[in-house]
């Protein structure tokens, strides 16, 4: 007997699954069929299913010695029972990572957010998983199109398993100003629902404490004027490298050479606080940026993980503690 949970691959059952016929030197058909008959009892197959999972059962006939099968009689399966044995079945469970997202924002008029995301697996699941986001999130199993998004997904299960899936999340468009802290529900029959929490906004920009706009910066992509900022900022006092003006835009770092760009001091002794930019890959280049915070105007530490730009510009946002009257941001 052979044995499989796919159908297509095969094991054998072992010694304990052969069953012997004594040879008998008859070649003609015997008389009535069956000619024979031997009981298979009380074996046991050690081999474990997932729930909602398959076991395929195949049995082969050959001589016993030689390699003559002319004269070997038809085999015959009738009556085949099979009882499961063994522990408790395993609980169906679905994880999630990571189980917070934070900081989605844009200015009123301005939404959706850029994409942030988290990543949903299962096992031993009994049902499909469901995933809602809730009134004001919208989610995707792909960062584009636009269209894509929606109030909620399924999730299908093959033999239990949801192989790992990345979800992306955006803070829909239309709000007003405000907070929306709000909740990811992810669900399958039988296992632990699992959250995701999302904390954003939408602000006015008159509530910034300090913008700046590049509105000043001509298109002049082959000029570095990292020396020469304040002939186009709006507020003197910018430094940095391999700053390019690209028509009310700057662009940061050239072929090969990453740039950077640091405010002028900014008094942020208020408590924290919260930085908004846009920004996008330029031309098709994959784009990673930080940012760093010095409170001291020199001593810079990070304080944002990497940030991933697609190539339609969306609005980010870092928050910022600690800072004094001579806080520095450095992007780059």
């Amino acid at each position: 007997m052979y044995y499989s949970t796919n159908g297509t691959n095969w094991t054998p059952a072992g010694t304990d699954f052969i069953t012997s016929f004594p040879s008998d030197g008859v070649t003609a058909n015997y008389a009535s069929a069956p000619g024979e008959i031997k009981n298979v009892t009380n074996k046991t197959l050690n081999q474990t299913i997932a729930p909602n999972g398959f076991l395929y059962l195949a049995w082969n006939y050959s001589v016993t010695s030689g390699n003559t099968t002319s004269n070997a009689q038809a085999l015959g399966i009738d009556n085949v029972s099979i009882t499961a044995n063994g522990g408790s079945t395993p609980d169906p469970t679905i994880s999630v990572d990571p189980a917070s997202l934070i900081n989605f924002s844009y200015e009123v008029g301005n939404g959706p957010s850029a994409n942030q995301s988290f990543t949903v697996s299962g096992s031993n699941l009994t049902d499909d998983i469901s995933i809602s986001a809730p009134t004001n999130y919208i989610i995707s199993t792909n960062p584009e199109p636009e269209s894509g998004f929606t109030n909620s997904l399924n999730l299908l299960q093959v033999g239990g398993t949801v192989d790992p899936q990345t979800i992306y999340v955006k803070l829909k468009a239309g709000l007003a100003e405000g907070t929306y802290n709000e909740t990811i529900n992810i669900s399958s029959s039988g296992a632990t629902a699992k959250n995701v929490t999302c904390n954003g906004s939408v602000i006015v920009p008159s509530s910034y404490c300090f913008e700046e706009n590049f509105d000043g910066f001509p298109l002049d992509i082959n000029n570095d004027v990292a020396s020469d900022l304040d002939t186009y900022t709006s507020t003197d006092g910018w430094t940095g490298d391999k700053i390019f003006p690209a028509d009310k835009q700057i662009k940061l770092g050239s072929s090969g050479n990453k740039g950077f760009i640091i405010t002028p001091s900014i008094n942020l002794s208020n408590g924290a606080a919260t930085l908004y930019f846009d920004a996008a890959t330029y031309s098709s280049d994959a784009t990673v940026i930080q940012v760093y915070h010095a409170s001291n105007g020199t001593s810079f530490s990070l304080v944002s993980s990497d940030i991933y730009l697609e190539q339609d510009f969306n609005t980010y946002s870092v928050t910022i503690s600690g800072g004094s009257i001579n806080s520095k941001i450095k992007i780059t």
